[in-house]
């Protein structure tokens, strides 16, 4: 649902591991089908840039540090190739790909249990990504 932020509190809370919260005071540009209590909790995104026909990944496949970033991207041999990459715009999910990837690569995603190498052989299961 459409909203314009009216007011956010300088703070934000990391009482729990990974939770980032803040409170913050939007104004609704849509009537709500059902009353919203005040003071209720919610998830939301707010877009400060929007880019369009930009290269984009998911931003789980960026590692490194600011500065350093990388991808590894599949050779057409079948192996890993660790490649620096320069980020532009993003969010939790998504991040865009100024320099280091073409439209096309295949990026694989680093999976929890296996840390993944330059050269490290794999086979990849391609899954589309929107």
């Amino acid at each position: 649902m459409p909203a314009e932020v009216r007011k956010v509190v300088p703070f934000v809370s990391t009482a729990k591991e990974r939770d980032r919260t803040s409170e913050i005071e939007l104004k609704l540009l849509e009537q709500p089908e059902k009353m919203i209590p005040v003071g209720a909790s919610v998830d939301i995104e707010i877009i400060t840039e929007s880019k369009e026909n930009v290269l984009a990944v998911p931003a789980r496949v960026v590692t490194g540090k600011s500065g350093q970033r990388y991808v590894y991207k599949q050779t057409a041999e079948g192996s890993l190739a660790r490649t620096p990459v320069k980020t532009g715009t993003g969010n939790y999910a998504r991040m865009e790909i100024t320099e280091g990837l073409a439209k096309g690569d295949v990026v694989v995603f680093p999976p929890d249990d296996i840390e993944l190498k330059d050269g490290m052989k794999v086979e990849v299961e391609i899954n589309p990504w929107p």
